[in-house]
């Protein structure tokens, strides 16, 4: 499990990794920078954030990835020997609200899939995104089709179908 925390939600996300029954492995961090090379700075009570955390936790015997094939734990634009990156290196920019890196699924893909993304705002090849960004529907009506699917033994492709016409309907309905 990748889960993205704000460092105000960093208890809540790791008690919410354990109400799923993952175990908490590592961490890391995405700088936020404009296009400038500028800090992002945002809102906060004891400290401005300019960064994200991701938290990656494991069920069961779970799984590392490929000795040599680990990234660094901070969002780079190139995954050179960390000793080799400039400073400014370690910074991605940032794009609209909430909109992850897209370097951020290398490390999901770094594991086995299947994957899924919660609270989506594009797809990606491969990944089953729901959010209602994506496709306008409910997160919790969506997780309850998805499982409905899986227990009824639907494919990857029955189940692209679905959300595909989902994505359809809605999209039918922004102007």
């Amino acid at each position: 499990m990748f889960m993205w925390v704000t460092s105000p939600f960093l208890k809540i996300g790791l008690e919410l990794m354990e109400t799923y029954g993952y175990k908490f492995k590592t961490s890391g961090v995405w700088v936020k920078v404009a296009d400038g090379g500028k800090l992002m700075i945002g809102t906060g009570y004891h400290m401005r954030a300019a960064h994200e955390l991701f938290l990656v936790g494991t069920r069961g015997k779970g799984c590392c990835p490929a000795q040599g094939t680990q990234k660094p734990s901070v969002f780079t634009s190139t995954w050179e020997d960390v000793s080799l990156i400039e400073p400014e290196d370690y910074f991605q920019a940032r794009t609209q609200h909430s909109r992850k890196p897209d370097e951020c699924w290398e490390y999901g893909e770094l594991y086995t899939g299947p994957y899924l993304e919660l609270y989506a705002r594009r797809q990606r090849p491969g990944w089953t995104c729901l959010g209602n960004q994506w496709d306008g529907r409910d997160i919790r009506e969506s997780l309850q089709d998805l499982a409905l699917w899986m227990a009824n033994g639907y494919t990857d492709e029955q189940v692209a179908k679905y959300l595909d016409y989902y994505r359809n309907q809605y999209l039918q309905t922004q102007p």
